[in-house]
């Protein structure tokens, strides 16, 4: 299994952050590989999302995840079912420290369905985790401003 953890302290409120992560519908707009989202399940405490990857000259994938809300301090994410993916658990933490900056972790852990796919699409889809955080703080900068 694969993991990946990232924590970083932001100039942006805890609401401003969670709700960020929490608009789904919005991922196309500026995540580059999230080609479309289709939000299947829509409940007061959680969704059930479908994402369509696509990677450069890949075909497209798509991911299936529950999503869990606990407004404003975390969402989490679960596997329904993927194309490529055989497991896969996140979590998005929003720490609150003050009235306008908080701490967002980031964690996931999945496994690809088997080596082939790992062997292919590993590098893209590691790349991806890893540049998650930093996209949506460049989200909060477009709409909320520079802090």
């Amino acid at each position: 299994m694969t993991t990946f953890e990232k924590r970083i302290q932001v100039s942006y409120s805890q609401s401003q952050m969670y709700d960020l992560v929490a608009d789904v519908a919005a991922y196309p707009e500026f995540l580059p590989w999230c080609r479309q989202v289709d939000i299947l399940d829509d409940k007061p405490d959680s969704k059930l999302v479908r994402i369509g990857l696509r990677f450069q000259q890949l075909p497209e994938l798509s991911l299936t995840t529950k999503a869990t809300f606990c407004p404003p301090r975390s969402l989490h994410l679960r596997l329904v079912s993927g194309s490529f993916l055989s497991q896969f658990e996140g979590d998005w933490l929003f720490d609150a420290n003050g009235q306008t900056s908080c701490t967002v972790t980031f964690r996931v852990k999945y496994r690809f369905s088997n080596g082939l796919l790992r062997l292919a699409l590993a590098p893209f889809f590691s790349l991806t985790i890893g540049m998650l955080p930093g996209l949506f703080i460049q989200r909060a900068r477009q709409r909320y401003g520079v802090s």
